[in-house]
């Protein structure tokens, strides 16, 4: 007992009158770490249930030396899978193709000749992205609706792409199709050659009246918003209007230009004939989002 002097004394004694909530509290430490184990141990069994499917196929793919060349492989070439030359005026038509990009990383940009009724037209603005469709149009040429088409894509430049695609997103609305007909004209003559005023005319002054046509004029009208963060040089957007059938009736396209981001922009496609009863339009909307010049970043003017 001499020993022990100011602090160590006063230790002493605090355990002393104090034992029982020590060993309380050691008890209670060795509880909450067991019980911090068994839920560490009880996690991980989860874990381990939740992933034994994934678990069971790494190890089954383990010996696997294959390798996957879809990625990395030559592109397939382009596939023209529609070509046809419909009405557009009594003496014109619009031809048109579907293009087919089977490639998964690749963009595809092309030269191609749209030949119709023996007449080439060549181009050079052929985009179309991976794993998509893409419509070639050529307006109001001299034709009928029996004429004859066909696409030829003449070069390809792909480029391979790598990352997440920029996101391009376009909202339509107030989608229309109306038709209207302009009231003809009327013109009376007369079979005499004189030229009298008299107000009756005698046998040989007979009337003729001539009645020219009115011009029969369908328009699908709508809007197209640009919903996308960024905002594109050239957008491409073609309206198709089909029968209840399917079959395509009408075919045109327009170029729209610095469509800036969450803009709205109005749309009218005219053709000067009749489209059967309950045809259908819409518009199909077409960018090059892999194009880093045709992209307008936010800020750019």
């Amino acid at each position: 007992m001499g020993d022990f002097q100011g602090k160590d004394l006063s230790l002493a004694y605090w355990y002393n009158t104090h034992r029982a909530e020590v060993r309380t509290f050691c008890y209670g430490l060795g509880i909450a770490a067991v019980s911090l184990i068994w839920l560490i141990n009880i996690i991980m069994v989860v874990q381990l249930l939740l992933k034994r499917g994934a678990t069971n196929r790494a190890i089954e793919t383990i010996a696997d030396t294959s390798v996957v060349y879809d990625s990395i492989r030559a592109p397939s070439s382009l596939i023209v899978t529609t070509v046809d030359a419909i009405s557009h005026t009594a003496d014109t038509v619009d031809a048109y193709a579907i293009v087919s990009n089977p490639n998964q990383y690749y963009v595809g940009r092309f030269s191609y000749t749209m030949t119709v009724n023996g007449t080439p037209y060549s181009y050079q603005d052929g985009i179309i992205m991976p794993a998509s469709d893409s419509y070639i149009v050529v307006s109001d040429l001299a034709g009928v609706a029996t004429s004859s088409a066909h696409l030829t894509i003449d070069e390809v430049t792909w480029q391979r792409i790598h990352g997440p695609q920029p996101e391009a997103t376009f909202v339509m609305s107030d989608l229309l199709i109306n038709t209207t007909e302009v009231q003809g004209t009327t013109v009376t003559t007369s079979d005499s050659d004189s030229t009298t005023t008299d107000e009756f005319a005698t046998p040989d002054e007979e009337a003729t009246t001539i009645t020219t046509p009115g011009e029969v004029l369908t328009q699908v009208s709508g809007s197209v918003t640009n919903a996308s963060a960024y905002g594109f040089r050239r957008v491409k957007v073609t309206a198709v209007v089909k029968n209840t059938a399917g079959v395509v009736l009408g075919v045109q396209q327009h170029v729209l230009t610095n469509v800036d981001s969450f803009s709205a922009y109005d749309l009218l496609f005219s053709w000067r004939r009749r489209f059967e009863f309950n045809a259908q339009a819409s518009f199909i909307v077409e960018t090059d989002t892999w194009d880093t010049g045709n992209l307008i970043k936010p800020g750019d003017d």
